[in-house]
This record gives structure tokens, sequence and C-alpha cells, in this order.
């Protein structure tokens, strides 16, 4: 069992160690982590076999592998809590004089003869310049968590400490009871012979602290947040408590067996009936021990879960988007465990995420997150912690991506970002802020956590179902009445322009006529109101014929030019050859002509209006064809920051004679076209307007792209784009 135990341990951290080092092999300290790792297997390894074999050969060799010890896991010390640039003096030192050690202990073995039948002059040598340089290892801990500023890292130090004493304590207890422990007696028991006898009459208690130590030191590295230690050691606690009870359970049914000279099959029996009882006990007793340890150790982490139990609780009950949020944000912040959190969502209009709702002391930076730095290939996307981030952009490994998301989620006021899925399908992303002296969220707390934010999205995917749902039946309803105020208003429209048509045949003096002029020009307007009215409200069919672009665009110009247009107006013509979408072009002409009006109207005393045709980014975030982009902009006086939102809301207008249709009919037909149209604003400068939509293949067979649009796709504008909000160093 001896032999077992070491061989076993030998493997087992060899495992980790060049597991962990082939996953970043550049980083120096999972270098030092590796040769420490090699050095401890080294040792076990050829123990293991000395053991077994009784032989002096491998004995030999574990010994010179353990000299090396202090060295190999001072250097790992030194790395994982660096200092200077330059390794310590000391650390150097040890390597120097370990060889020496190893050279003088295997020539005092040879030569000397041992003062008692158990220990000689080499190993007292021997064992005093391994503690001594153990004890070095130790003294630098202790000075490391004297000095360190970090209350995570000296409770790191602390954990590493009381492993790496019960090793040394264990490991120097087996050897005193090795050396000058009890002997057994020739014949007394048949088992205490090879293996058991040269381990002494203590068992490896010392090797599975090592292991233990090792197995730390392994998980400090994969898991920099002290809070995933926390749980580590409470589910070692948790099994080291069960296994407890197994073994005082088998110990009783042992001494049973024997107070009673109870033959063999009898026992065997009475050690199952033990087996099943300890079965029967364990699932609970390892929650209670889990609990209560948690509890000790990491008592935020269970007010995160009674504030999440309550957020699981009232999500269904949101039937608003509002709704949802204070559902999802405000216990959180309420409970006193999260300081801050925010919501930003998926914004199809200006294709970015926008800050829908914040909670908490720390406000973000940003009001829009460009996609593309947060997504990731990966479905479901991955959540990000901000500290690892920053750790690892400093490795000299990292690439700039890295940096990137760390300096976002730092402008987001957020520590930990979560994504909002469903379906495959990215809606947003959550925030959080933790407080600056924790060290964030362990991974418990984390699986809780998405399983909430998972909730969070199919309850807003529900919701914006039930908003198209209503839209749905809102033009519905305005079909059935518009097709009833269309026959009702329209003739007596007729009837009333028919009799003031002939009224102006007749011979009436200036002021009558001009009253009928105002009577016959106000008729125009209510009959285009009842025209725009239909077209918004019946359902819009998008065809699925080839669209040439710039047909489109040379004859919207034409038809414009045709018309009065203000003095000074410059008409330019940037539309790019070649771009060619699936679609309705009449359709797709009332938009552009309903845009180039607008922008006409914004340009009383003249100015630049420029219409071009480009090809773009993709509609879908995850990729796909490229986008046909038809823009319009002019030098006008722009439109207020606060009125932007509202430019497409039905019957919302800034003009005194308008109906507040016009930029709602064009949305919907984009809409209908599987594009969306954006809008670009600086008071002062003017307007952009951009419409959307997937490209064609220029040969459909051939599924080539055209590269004019590409060329001209950085092309320059006055108005600043939707993404325009973002810092340029993000």
């Amino acid at each position: 069992m001896n032999v077992l135990i070491y061989a076993t341990v030998a493997v087992w951290v060899l495992v980790l160690a060049l597991r962990l080092w082939l996953l970043d092999r550049r980083d120096p300290v999972r270098s030092a982590f590796l040769v420490f790792g090699l050095n401890l297997a080294w040792t076990f390894f050829f123990w293991a076999l000395y053991l077994g074999t009784g032989d002096a050969f491998p004995n030999r060799f574990s010994v010179a592998g353990s000299v090396f010890l202090p060295a190999s896991l001072l250097t790992f010390v030194s790395r994982l809590f660096p200092r200077t640039a330059a390794i310590d003096r000391r650390v150097r030192w040890l390597w120097v004089l370990a060889p020496l050690v190893a050279a003088t202990w295997l020539a005092l073995e040879l030569r000397c003869t041992p003062t008692v039948p158990q220990v000689s002059v080499a190993d007292i040598l021997l064992a005093v310049c391994l503690y001594v340089g153990l004890g070095i290892t130790v003294q630098r801990l202790v000075r490391e968590h004297l000095r360190n500023p970090s209350r995570v890292e000296r409770a790191r130090i602390r954990y590493l400490l009381v492993l790496l004493g019960g090793a040394i304590v264990f490991v120097l207890a087996e050897s005193i009871a090795r050396a000058w422990g009890p002997q057994p007696e020739a014949g007394t028991l048949e088992f205490w012979s090879g293996a058991v006898r040269l381990q002494g009459a203590m068992p490896p208690v010392g090797a599975l602290f090592v292991a233990l130590l090792f197995f730390y030191l392994h998980q400090t590295l994969v898991f920099s947040r002290l809070l995933d230690l926390h749980e580590i050691v409470s589910r070692a606690l948790a099994i080291a408590a069960c296994g407890l009870l197994l073994a005082l359970m088998e110990s009783a049914a042992v001494v049973w067996s024997g107070s009673f000279e109870i033959n063999v099959i009898h026992a065997a029996f009475l050690m199952m009936v033990a087996a099943v009882l300890f079965l029967a006990v364990y699932d609970p007793l390892r929650q209670v021990v889990e609990r209560i340890t948690g509890t000790w150790l990491n008592r935020r982490r269970r007010i995160l879960e009674t504030v999440l139990d309550e957020v699981d609780r009232a999500l269904p009950r949101a039937i608003r988007a509002e709704a949802l949020f204070e559902a999802l944000l405000d216990p959180l912040v309420a409970s006193g465990r999260i300081p801050a959190a925010h919501v930003w969502l998926w914004d199809q209009e200006h294709h970015l995420f926008r800050l829908r709702a914040t909670r908490g002391l720390a406000a973000p930076a940003l009001e829009a997150v460009a996609p593309g730095i947060l997504e990731s290939e990966d479905i479901p996307p991955p959540l990000w912690f901000r500290a690892d981030l920053e750790r690892a952009s400093q490795r000299p490994s990292a690439d700039t991506e890295v940096g990137a998301r760390a300096r976002l989620l730092e402008a987001m006021a957020t520590d930990l970002a979560l994504p909002l899925v469903t379906g495959g399908l990215l809606l947003g992303w959550v925030g959080l802020k933790d407080e600056p002296w924790s060290d964030g969220f362990s991974l418990e707390e984390v699986q809780r956590l998405r399983r909430t934010m998972d909730r969070a999205a199919l309850v807003l995917e529900n919701l914006h179902g039930f908003e198209r749902l209503k839209e749905q039946h809102r033009l519905a309803a305005l079909g059935t009445m518009s097709a009833g105020l269309a026959h009702e208003i329209r003739n007596p429209l007729a009837g009333i322009k028919g009799a003031a048509q002939v009224l102006t045949q007749s011979d009436l003096d200036g002021e009558e006529r001009e009253l009928l002029d105002v009577i016959l020009s106000e008729v125009d307007r209510l009959d285009e109101v009842v025209r725009q009215f239909l077209d918004y409200a019946r359902p819009d069919e998008p065809g699925t014929e080839r669209v040439d672009t710039r047909q489109v665009v040379t004859r919207v110009l034409t038809l414009l030019r045709s018309q009065s247009l203000p003095p000074g107006l410059e008409i330019r013509d940037e539309a790019t050859p070649g771009l060619y979408v699936s679609g309705n072009a009449a359709r797709l002409e009332q938009v552009v002509l309903n845009l180039t009006r607008n922008a006409v109207e914004a340009l009383p005393r003249g100015g630049v209006l420029t219409v071009r045709t480009r090809l773009g980014r993709p509609l879908d975030r995850t990729g796909g064809p490229p986008a046909v982009e038809i823009e319009v902009e002019d030098t006008g006086p722009g439109i207020p920051a606060d009125d932007l939102d509202k430019v497409f809301i039905p019957f919302y207008t800034s003009r005194p004679d308008g109906v507040g249709l016009g930029l709602s009919i064009c949305r919907r037909i984009v809409e209908s076209h599987g594009g969306f149209v954006e809008v670009a604003s600086e008071p002062g400068r003017g307007t952009r307007f951009s419409v959307r939509l997937a490209a064609l293949p220029v040969d459909q067979g051939a599924g080539a792209w055209t590269s004019a649009g590409g060329a001209s796709s950085g092309g320059g504008s006055s108005a600043p784009g939707p993404s325009s909000t973002l810092p340029s160093s993000l």
C-alpha cells in the first residue's frame, strides 16, 4: 500500500505539472512549477521503487532528487511572488549547493558506518541541509506575507504556509520514526516487513500533505481568485470528514468482529454493512459540511445565493423591460454583495450594445459598446473577468486583444461580464462590479449567476416576442381602421376639391381666389396624410427581384432635379456601380425619395446633398454576406441628440406641416427587405441616413462580390457614425 501511495503521488504530480506547462510554455511561473513537479515526481518515484525492492540503488536516486527540492520550491515561490526582476540570490546558492550536498552524502554513505542501525552521518547531514533549505523557503513566504499589501495575496500565502508546514512536519516525523522509532520483532507480524518496515512506524501522511501542497499550487495558477481556492478547501474538508467517518465505521466493524472472534465471512459482511450505512449518509453529510465550511470561508457566497433565489422568483413576473431590470439588478445591489450592476442590450438599429439600465455607485463611462471586442466564436459566448484579463495581458505571450478587453471592462465599470444568451443569440451583457478589496466571484458563484442570467435572457426574449405580437395587432387594427378612413375621408375630400375647382373658373376677386387656393392645398395635404397612413398600415411585400442600387439612386435623383429646389443646393451622386440587392425596386425608390426629400427640406438656403452606395459590414454579427449601404447625407442643421431616437416613431415630426410617417414608412419597407436604417447626426454639421441591405453577388452563379464597393467603403462623411460614442482607445 505504501508503494502504491508514493507511486500514485509521483504520477499525479507529474501529470499536473506537465498539463499546466503545456497550456503556456512561455510563462516563467509555469516553467518553475514544472521543474518543481519533475523534482517531486523523481523523488517519490524512486522512493516507491526503493520501498518495493529494498535495494539501495533507487534510494540513492530518491535522495539525489530530494536534495534539489528546496532550490526548485524556492525558485517557484520567487517567481510566483516576485519582488525584483532577478531571482533571489539564495535561490542561486541553493542550486549551487544541491549537487555538492548530494555528492557529499553519497561519499559518506559509501564510506561511513551508521552510528545506529537506522541512521548514518550522511543521513544527518542530508536532513540538516534539506530542512534548512525548506526553512529558507518558509522564511521567504513569511516575509512576503508581512510585506504584501493585498489581503487576497496574504490569505493565499497563509494557505500555502499551512500546507507547506504540514508537509515538513509530517515528513520530518516520518524520518524520525523511521530512524529511532520502534522496530518489529521477528515473526510478530507477517505483514510488518518489506515496504512497511522501510517506511517506518508512521504511515505516509507526509506524502499526502505534499500532494495537497502541490495540488494547491496548481489550483493557485489555474484559478487566480482566492474564492475558488475557498471552494476547493471547503470540498476537501467535506471529503476528509466523510473519509474519517468511513474509517471510523470500518474500524468499528473490525473491532467488533475481533472481539467476538467472528469468522472471516461474518467480518466481511459487517464491513459491507458499514459501507452501506456510510453511503446512505454520505451525500447529506457532505452537503452539511460544505455548507458549514462554505459559510465560514465565504459568507458572501451565501448572501449571493439567497439574493439570486429571490431574483429567480421575481423574473417571470416582469411584463416590461424596465420591470425586468428592476427585478434583476435592484436585489443584487441592495444586498450589499454587488456594489454596482449594469445591462447592455443589442441595438439592431445602431449595430451596437447600448446601456439600458444601471444601478449602484459605479457608473459606466460608456453609453454604447461596439460588437466584436467581447464577442467570441464560442457558443454560448464566454464570460469575462477583468482581473483575469489584466493578469493575462501582463504575460509575454498575451496578444493585444486581451488588453483591449480589460480596458473595455474597466470603462464599463465591470469586473464580471455575463452574456445574455438565448437560442445561440447574444442579446446583451450584464456587468457586475465587485468591491475593490474583494477577489471577485468564485466558480460556484459564477455558475449560479449564469443560471439566473439564462432565465433573464429567456424572459427578455419572451418580452421581445410579446412586443412584436403587440405591434402586429396594432398594425392589423390600423389596417382595418385605415380602410374605413380612406373611404370616409377621401370621398368628401373629392367632392370638396371638385367644387373648389369649379369655383376657380368663376370670376372671383383676388381675396376669394386666395381662399380657394388654400382649400385646394389643404385638401391635397389631407389626401397625402391618408395616403401615407395607408402605406404605413398595410403589409409590405418586399419582392424578390434583383435590384441595381445605382439605378434606384439615378431615377430618384432625376425625379428630384425635375422639381423645384432651393437655390444653392448641390446634389452629388456617388453611387457605386455593380451593387445589387434583392427586393422591390419601386418600394426601395420610395425609401430613397423620402430620405432625399427630407434632406432637401433641411436645406432651405442651399447646401450639399450626397447620395452614395457602397459595401459595408455584414448585417449579421456572426458573419454572412456584406451589406449594401445606401447613404443620404446633408449639410443641414442636423437633428438634436434628444430627438435621434424618436425620428422613426410614427406621427412624430418636428415640422409644423409634417405628418410624421415618412421615416416610419421607410423603416418598415427596409425591415421587410431584411435590412435596417441607421441615423447619425451632429447639430450644425448635418445628418446621415444609412439604409443597409444584404448584398447579392455580382454574378450569382460565381458567388463573387464586387470590389468597387469595397474600394469606396472608407469614404468620408461629415456626420459621425453610430459607433462614434466609443473612445478610440477601445
